[in-house]
């Protein structure tokens, strides 16, 4: 068996009878990820939704920001995370609420990398 990522697989008869028993899928049923591919994926898919549910909720704690500081890092870096206006909010409530946390200026770097400077600051009055 070929992973998408090219790599070959055995797939166990211990584990087609698991897969097909205990999970219910078909017998002749292929693996499309190998299991640090779908290891990744999880880890993604669970700081996807913790960061939902955080920057959706009206004030944060201390280790509840730095968490969703840390969330937006790993998800802007896979690419995940598209919205500079919400992404910049965040930085800005980080960059005052925990302004010594490291993560808070990564972000900062991150984004202003990604997306040049904060156009909230280059507004003329």
């Amino acid at each position: 068996m070929t992973w998408r990522r090219s790599r070959d697989f055995i797939f166990f008869a211990l584990e087609q009878r698991y897969w097909y028993e205990a999970r219910g899928f078909y017998v002749d049923s292929e693996c499309v990820r190998c299991v640090e591919c779908r290891h990744k994926r999880r880890v993604a898919k669970r700081r996807h939704q913790r960061y939902t549910a955080l920057q959706g909720r009206a004030s944060l704690s201390r280790e509840e920001m730095m968490q969703l500081v840390d969330d937006c890092i790993f998800l802007l870096q896979q690419g995940m995370l598209k919205k500079p206006s919400r992404l910049d909010r965040i930085k800005h409530a980080a960059l005052r609420q925990v302004p010594e946390y490291a993560g808070a200026k990564t972000l900062q770097l991150l984004l202003q990398a990604a997306y040049g400077p904060c156009p909230l600051h280059n507004l003329t009055g």
